[in-house]
Formats: C-alpha cells, sequence, structure tokens
C-alpha cells in the first residue's frame, strides 16, 4: 500500500482536543484511550509529525529515569547524568520550543511517571496526551492529576475512514480503486482501523495477483475479507498443551 498521510477522524477529532488546550494558560494534559487497534499509535505519531510535537513510546517496566532519558533522546538525541537534571533540560526545552508531548502505551505508566509528567507539563506550559487502551484504576484519588486532565474515548471508524484509507490501495504504476459497496462491507465487518487497513492490505495483494484496477463486491465474491492469519483458530486447529 501507498504511504499516504490519512488524516481519520480518530486524528481530527483529537487534533481538535489539542487545537483547544494550545489556548489554555494550565490543564493541557488529556487521556486518550482506545481499544487495540483503534488508531491510537497513528494519532499520536501524526499530531507529533505535523503538529510541534514529540511522540514516545512507553516501555515495559521503565523507570522514571528511563523515562526522562527516553524523552530526552526522542526531543534530539540528548541525554543526562541524573533523573534531576533530566528534568531541568526537560522542561527548558518543551518550553523553549513549545512542544506538546504525546505519550503511547499510558497504562504502562506508573503514578511516578504521571507525576513526573505533570511537572513537564506545569514547568513548561505544553500539552501532554496520553494514549492507552484504559485509564489507571483509582486515579479519581489522584486531584492533581484529574483536575487538569481532559479525557477521551476515541470513537469506532467511519465509512469516510474506510474510504480514505482505500486511497492507499495499490502503486504509483498500478493504482487500484476500491468501490464504495466493497468498503461499506468492510466498514460493516470491521470494528477497529487496523481491521481495515489489514483487509485493504489483502484486496490489494488479490488485486495486484488478478491485474484488478477495480474492485467492487460482486468482484471480490465470497472471499473472507481478513486473511485467515488475522482469525483466531477454532478448536480444531488450536494447538493442544498439557
Amino acid at each position: 500500500m501507498r504511504q499516504i498521510t490519512i488524516k481519520t477522524s480518530a486524528i481530527a477529532e483529537t487534533l481538535q482536543i489539542l487545537n483547544f488546550l494550545r489556548t489554555q494558560d494550565g490543564e493541557q494534559m488529556a487521556w486518550v484511550v482506545g481499544a487495540p487497534g483503534s488508531g491510537k499509535t497513528t494519532t499520536a505519531e501524526y499530531l507529533a509529525l505535523q503538529y510541534q510535537g514529540v511522540y514516545y513510546r512507553m516501555l515495559t517496566n521503565q523507570g522514571q529515569f528511563g523515562l526522562v532519558k527516553g524523552l530526552l533522546k526522542s526531543i534530539d538525541n540528548n541525554t543526562c547524568r541524573s533523573g534531576a537534571e533530566g528534568m531541568v533540560k526537560l522542561i527548558g526545552m518543551c518550553r523553549d520550543k513549545q512542544l506538546a508531548l504525546f505519550i503511547d502505551e499510558g497504562e504502562k505508566l506508573t503514578y511516578t511517571h504521571l507525576e513526573t509528567l505533570r511537572d513537564i507539563h506545569d514547568g513548561a506550559g505544553v500539552p501532554v496526551f496520553i494514549f492507552g487502551t484504559k485509564i489507571h484504576d483509582n486515579l479519581h484519588e489522584h486531584p492533581q492529576l484529574c483536575d487538569r486532565t481532559h479525557f477521551h474515548r476515541l470513537s469506532l471508524p467511519t465509512v469516510q475512514d474506510a474510504k480514505a484509507i482505500s486511497k492507499r490501495v495499490g502503486t504509483e504504476k498500478f493504482p487500484i480503486s476500491i468501490a464504495d459497496d466493497l468498503l461499506e462491507l468492510i466498514h460493516r465487518n470491521s470494528t477497529m482501523l487496523r481491521q481495515i487497513k489489514r483487509s485493504l492490505a489483502y484486496i490489494e495483494a488479490e488485486a495486484m495477483s488478478n491485474q484488478w484496477s477495480v474492485v467492487d463486491a460482486a468482484t471480490w465474491g465470497d472471499r473472507p475479507l481478513l486473511p485467515d492469519l488475522y482469525s483466531m483458530p477454532d478448536e480444531r486447529v488450536r494447538i493442544k498443551t498439557k
């Protein structure tokens, strides 16, 4: 599929929040929640690239110092010898460059991480977005975080999202058009953006093999919309373990 930037509805609605928060003197933190495959990472990376920000993906079991060092490296390949030194650098860089932070894999954040991000937010006066599959349990017990955080759940993909993503199907030498009836069928059977992308990639491979320049529902026929690779196996083919 062609590498074309697609502004999905998930990106558009999160961008509205970013634009609003940039107008605020404080309370510029946001927590964006979505199921796996809903477009969280794509949204975070897109906003960081297009709207003066830094994307950072949390690592499993990463400590507070690791987060600080990771953010410094992501901003300008900088580093630090201690957490305190790193925080001073981070706050200064974010404040001077007015860099928004987009933190992915938010479910891996501890409350120490959250307080670190709050300190950067308060000290630099920049938006801090956290993307994850869920919000921390008992977050309401930390009003210093809740009171300045906007919470948003990503919407399900629309038919228009499917149509927009279909513009990536094919190559410059062999563009492939996906008809509306097939796109609507994909949308009805897909609950996440990732599933739509996988279906379109699967259809693209078949179209390239058969030299179809246009693919509609009749042409596709009764083929599955996703290859078996992306389907949970039934009991007959699951590996039995003792």
